[in-house]
């Protein structure tokens, strides 16, 4: 897909990244995975997330947030609550019905509550926020929240430049299945 500045503001891209664009794709538009490689190489993984994310169809939206849950530690995995979100989430997976996505939704504001419990007393986010932010992707009717929720969780899972690089890199190949 050709991104251009066009789609860049169509999809409330943030200044400075509409900058770097502007300063890297000098013909002003370029392929997604060139633009993607290109921000990567530029240690600007969250950016290259934030823009799979708004190419990303709801299914694959889902499938990514799973993905992104797999770079969390197996204890982590193993919480009832992160469990419950991901659970939720392969269930709208199979079967995107309304009942499904509310059982996402209760999991994802439970997943919430509980990270903005632990948030406070906590001076910066670690993964279990990340999982949780994640989740609420699988009950956002909207593409838009899943993407600011996507670049969230992936950005906070991240704790390393090189595991949020590994988690776009995922994503691309979602991305290039459908």
């Amino acid at each position: 897909m050709k991104i251009d500045i066009a789609f860049l503001k169509e999809h409330r891209a943030c200044k400075p990244g509409i900058d770097w664009f502007c300063e890297h794709v000098p013909s002003g538009e370029t392929e997604h995975e060139e633009l993607i490689e290109k921000l990567l190489a530029g240690k600007r993984a969250s950016d290259a997330n934030w823009l799979l994310c708004e190419l990303f169809t709801r299914k694959q939206a889902l499938q990514y947030v799973i993905v992104s849950l797999g770079f969390l530690p197996a204890a982590k995995l193993a919480d009832p609550i992160i469990a419950e979100c991901l659970a939720a989430i392969k269930a709208c997976l199979e079967d995107d019905s309304d009942a499904n996505r509310e059982r996402a939704r209760k999991a994802a504001d439970a997943a919430f509550r509980a990270a903005y419990t632990a948030a406070a007393f906590r001076a910066a986010a670690d993964a279990d926020t990340a999982a949780f932010r994640a989740a609420r992707v699988a009950a956002a009717d909207a593409y838009a929240s899943a993407a600011d929720t996507a670049d969230a969780a992936a950005s906070s899972a991240a704790d390393t430049a090189a595991t949020l690089e590994a988690v776009v890199r995922k994503g691309m190949e979602i991305l290039r299945e459908e």
